[in-house]
């Protein structure tokens, strides 16, 4: 599992795996408790990535590259994501 994406007008979820895409109705507060001590962290009020799967983390420019995606790092969450980046060093 790459990432979660939220589609948070119709409180849709898209769980995206290696090709495919599959979406469910659920909050994304919901799948992030479920998910607080697995290797998931949420990075942006649509996005929870799976932290093993980052191939880089641009802080600057606030983006996180999963695969060919680039993932928005949202201003509130930042910090949390430095914090698990220094808890790993």
């Amino acid at each position: 599992m790459r990432f979660y994406l939220s589609m948070p007008k119709a409180n849709y979820i898209g769980f995206q795996k290696a090709s495919n895409r599959v979406v469910i109705r659920a909050l994304l507060h919901k799948i992030e408790e479920e998910l607080k001590d697995e290797n998931f962290i949420r990075i942006h009020k649509s996005y929870i990535i799976n932290f093993l799967k980052v191939n880089t983390i641009e802080l600057a420019k606030r983006i996180v590259h999963i695969g060919d995606y680039k993932i928005p790092i949202g201003r509130k969450y930042r910090p949390n994501l430095i914090n698990r980046i220094n808890y790993l060093r």
